[in-house]
Formats: structure tokens, sequence, C-alpha cells
């Protein structure tokens, strides 16, 4: 029986030290997931009553390497991701519906505004994130400090990063109290 597990044991290590990083998919080397911050900058699924909060979209480095955003990597994925319907934007959960209440940013507003003063990006490896976009809720001055309740947003896109077309189909949920 100890030899058994033993050579399970081999088998399973040998299994994992021969998976490559090549052996991962582009969807599997980086990944884009919606998140949600408080105004201490805490990622969060719950915010209190009246609480700003920011909401964005964090890229996750999978890889064995450190990756550099620069700043025209903002700016292409901004413009491609700045008009889209559901970039951001947060519905509210009532029983089996959900209602659109608004995005954190104005789409009155030139693309330009949000990429003018990001430096570039380091991401560093094996599964660290960075947070590329993200915007605070009170920063569009239509929106109200949110009601109690339950909040969704959802995204889903196709980006070419260093030649490499990654999915993006991400969502989040969150509650105010």
């Amino acid at each position: 029986m100890k030899a058994i597990f033993t050579l399970l044991v081999l088998i399973t290590g040998v299994m994992v030290s021969s998976c490559q990083e090549s052996d991962l998919s582009p969807d599997q080397r980086i990944e884009f997931q919606l998140v949600v911050f408080n105004e201490l900058g805490e990622r969060t699924n719950s915010l209190n009553a009246g609480e700003d909060f920011s909401i964005g979209l964090d890229l996750i480095n999978h890889t064995k390497d450190t990756l550099y955003f620069s700043w025209s990597d903002y700016r292409r994925l901004f413009t491609q991701f700045y008009g889209r319907e559901d970039f951001l934007l947060v519905y509210e959960m009532e029983s089996e519906t959900m209602n659109p209440i608004g995005k954190p940013y104005d789409l009155k507003n030139q693309p330009n505004f949000a990429t003018i003063n990001l430096p570039p990006t380091k991401i560093p490896p094996q599964g660290k994130r960075e947070m590329i976009f993200g915007f605070f809720w009170s920063y569009r001055q239509e929106n109200q400090p949110m009601d109690k309740g339950r909040y969704f947003s959802s995204f889903t896109d196709l980006v070419a990063i260093d030649g490499i077309e990654v999915s993006i189909s991400t969502s989040i949920e969150f509650k105010i109290d």
C-alpha cells in the first residue's frame, strides 16, 4: 500500500513539473477580473450604505515573468472598452431583475481623460494582480451614494496583448449594508 502511495505521489509530481508555462493557453497566462474597492482601497464585496467605492478591472499575471503594461497599452484598451455598454456598468439586483443604475465615468468626456497621466505598470508574476482601470463611483457627478442592496457588474470582450488574443469574461456581485 505504501509503495502504491509513493508511486502515485511520484507520478503526480512528474505531471505537475512537466506542465510548462507554454502549455498554458493565452487565456490562462493573463486574466482580467472586475473588482470593487472600498474607500480605504481594500478589495471587498461588502460596502456600507453611502460609502464611496471604486470599481475597476484587474489584470492578473499567471506567468513566471513580470508583465509591463505601458501607457499605450492603457490607451489602446481603454479606447476599446470605453464605449462598450457593459464596461463598468453597475446594476441593482432586485429579486429576478437587474436594473442598470450607472457607470463611474461619463461617456460625454473624451477617453484621454482617464489615460493621460497613467504611468507604465509592472505586474509581478505568479498570480499577482494590478488594477489597470478603476474609477470612484462619485467621480461622475450624476451618481448618488448607493443604498442598501445587492449590485452586479459584468464585462466581456476580446483583446490582443503582445499579439495574443485574450478573452475577457468577468463579473462581480457586491452588497451594500
